[in-house]
């Protein structure tokens, strides 16, 4: 059985500092230098005329196609599903001065040329419906001169090409990507010029750097719309350059009275994609969070764990309390019954084996089935560890074979050490192979072993369980006395057989869980550290109050299942998202009724002086909702519109000005109290 705790998500590890801005010495652009002479000669003296040197050169970066190496990170990742509803997408550049290379307006350089814009799935289909305009929305390439003369021919808002400058290195036929947007649409997801700077920054680490360097700066760029729940989101980095006339022709539109609908004949703007990616994003109650409190939800009828429920029979209930299940058994003359098996999972702690029995004295799995003549049933456990390892060795060619050479040669160089009228008759038996070595170190993890030989019974690990287990280790020893069979030595030479045995690693102590849940499938990048010790409660997370994680021993992700087995008895285990990268986001709370909450809240805690999220007592989510901040503890999130996702970031920053008295909200700022941690969930044994 295991109880569940949701610990809020950490700051971030190690310390960064946020620039607003990183200008470039230069912008892009032509340049031209003229060097004159000028001499002051004495009086009758032959001044030199030295005619002028002109010499022109370029500043050129990225403009309209972006090379990959470009980009660090995009986040949500690409192709990608999880719940992203309450994060806001980020793209970030390896380039320092990307944003700021070229410039949306010259008088106003600290204003990035480049912003993110974020559509779903439905609304890019739903417009293309409407105008039947398969193309709208949609990722295009054509040269310069052709996007140029299209939105021409076409009435799309666009420059001329007589209106660009291309600058040396340049050609009207290169190829460009471009995307077409109608007006209403464009209208609620194109940030305003003045939220503009507020959504970019710059990232830094502030830790040493290696001696003589200074660690690298990484421009961010950050979307102004949640992702969509339960919806494909496609966000796109488009290009403003020298594109005031985009926003003075939105200034003079009708404005937007709520979410547009798709409609005809719309007004269409076309801008140049340097870089788009897809994710999907969960609904709310599929999140992280709510999936792993599903798989906390099931409880064994007992208080063990990893167990069939008891039926009532004394002798059989004996058997199915140490995790053991009734299996189909054919034997040797064709009879049919039911017999004991249980694999290496035990509901309980392990036992210490006792006086196992020597390697050399097992000759046939027969030899370890176990009868119960008072029940007239057989336990065919560890005879059936013995065939696996066995079975396991003999499908793997290279590895039996060398199993079988190493073991004959250590045996004539016994042979070859007894004493005898020879001289120079001591011979040294070669070591263990590294094949060899490397293979029972892994069959030791339980690799390669068929599921169903771990798991005897699906029941046993329901769909959304989690359930915490210790390792037999007489099971795994016998598992690998299976697999060294191979090539027995004769039985005079028994003896070196056994001490031949002790030079494979046997692991021992080892515990683990099996985690089945869409978790599992939705995060590919889970990260999982197990502990010895349960943390006390209120604690927020046992590295915090000074647990060390155990040492991980195997780590395997199928479809659905997790399995993880540490050194060690495990009482507390996290489980969590990899940090990609530091991301932004909001706090969201979900419709909750009978907790006071009649529709979605959205809030940003703030942050103190040391990056920690602030934790009110109270929060404003109940019917009245007309407070917008509060000061030093949180601020309301201000949308454009109901049901868009749409962050009126300019709004926001009012209120964080209001919420954090003499701060100034510059970029550098609002991401510092827009930044995320990752999600962990905890899960202590029973």
């Amino acid at each position: 059985m295991s109880t569940i705790k949701l610990a809020t998500p950490a700051k971030p590890q190690g310390k960064i500092t946020f620039s607003s801005f990183n200008l470039p010495a230069l912008d892009d652009g032509l340049y031209k230098i003229e060097v004159d002479h000028d001499f002051q000669a004495e009086a009758g003296s032959t001044k030199p005329t030295i005619p002028t040197q002109t010499r022109y050169f370029a500043a050129i970066g990225p403009r309209y196609s972006l090379d990959p190496k470009e980009i660090s990170t995009q986040f949500p990742p690409p192709k990608t599903s999880g719940n992203y509803y309450n994060v806001l997408p980020h793209i970030m550049f390896n380039r320092a001065i990307l944003p700021w290379e070229r410039k949306l307006d010259p008088s106003k350089p600290n204003t990035p040329w480049l912003t993110l814009i974020s559509c779903t799935n439905d609304e890019m289909i739903g417009w293309q419906k409407s105008t039947a305009n398969k193309k709208l929305l949609t990722v295009c390439t054509n040269t310069l001169t052709e996007v140029c003369q299209d939105a021409q021919t076409n009435k799309i808002v666009f420059p001329k090409l007589s209106d660009i400058t291309l600058l040396p290195g340049e050609s009207s036929s290169e190829p460009v990507n471009y995307i077409d947007i109608p007006e209403p649409l464009l209208q609620l997801v194109l940030p305003t010029e003045d939220e503009l700077p507020t959504l970019a920054n710059v990232r830094q680490s502030a830790d040493p750097a290696p001696s003589g360097s200074e660690n690298p700066k990484y421009p961010v760029l950050i979307c102004n719309r949640l992702p969509q729940p339960g919806q494909e989101n496609t966000v796109f980095l488009i290009s403003l350059e020298n594109r005031m006339d985009v926003y003075t022709q939105l200034a003079s539109a009708t404005p937007l009275a709520g979410v547009p609908s798709p409609s005809s004949n719309p007004k269409i703007y076309r801008f140049a994609v340097l870089n788009n990616w897809r994710f999907a994003s969960v609904t709310p109650n599929l999140s992280f969070e709510e999936l792993l409190l599903d798989a906390n939800k099931f409880k064994s009828t007992t208080t063990g764990s990893f167990r069939l429920p008891s039926i009532g029979d004394v002798n059989a209930d004996s058997f199915l309390e140490k995790g053991y299940v009734p299996l189909e058994h054919q034997t040797r003359q064709g009879n049919n019954m039911v017999s004991w098996y249980r694999g290496p999972f035990l509901p309980g702690v392990a036992p210490v084996p006792t006086n196992p029995p020597a390697p050399s004295s097992i000759t046939s799995p027969d030899s370890l089935v176990r009868v119960y003549s008072e029940i007239g049933m057989f336990d065919v456990t560890y005879a059936s560890a013995w065939n696996i390892g066995r079975s396991l060795i003999l499908e793997n060619k290279r590895v039996s074979q060398a199993l079988f050479e190493w073991k004959r040669a250590c045996v004539q160089a016994e042979k070859a050490s007894l004493p005898s009228h020879l001289p120079f008759n001591k011979a040294i038996a070669p070591p263990l192979p590294d094949l060899v070595k490397n293979w029972f170190i892994n069959l030791g993890r339980l690799e390669q072993i068929p599921f169903n030989y771990l798991v005897a019974d699906q029941k046993l690990l329901p769909q959304e369980s989690i359930q915490f287990f210790s390792v037999d280790a007489q099971w795994v020893q016998l598992l690998l006395r299976g697999a060294f069979s191979i090539g027995d030595i004769a039985s005079s030479d028994e003896a070196i057989e056994d001490e031949l045995f002790k030079k494979i690693p046997i692991p021992t102590g080892l515990s683990g869980f099996l985690l089945r849940s869409k978790v599992v499938s939705g995060w590919p990048h889970l990260l999982v550290n197990g502990f010895d010790t349960e943390p006390p409660v209120g604690t927020n997370l046992p590295f915090e109050s000074g647990a060390t994680p155990l040492t991980q021993y195997r780590y395997t992700l199928g479809k659905d299942t997790l399995l993880c087995l540490f050194e060690g008895s495990i009482k507390s285990v996290e489980v969590y998202l990899h940090p990609e990268t530091i991301h932004f986001g909001i706090d969201y709370y979900p419709e909750d009724a009978a907790h006071g909450i009649p529709s979605p809240c959205y809030l940003k805690l703030l942050r103190d002086a040391s990056g920690n999220p602030i934790q009110p007592t109270t929060l404003p989510c109940g019917t009245d909702r007309s407070k917008e901040f509060d000061v030093n503890n949180w601020v309301r999130i201000p949308f454009r519109f109901d049901n868009c996702g749409v962050i009126d970031s300019s709004t926001l920053v009012k209120r964080l000005t209001s919420a954090i008295p003499g701060t100034t909200i510059t970029p550098a700022e609002f991401a510092y109290q827009m930044v995320e941690g990752v999600p962990k969930v905890r899960f202590t044994a029973g």
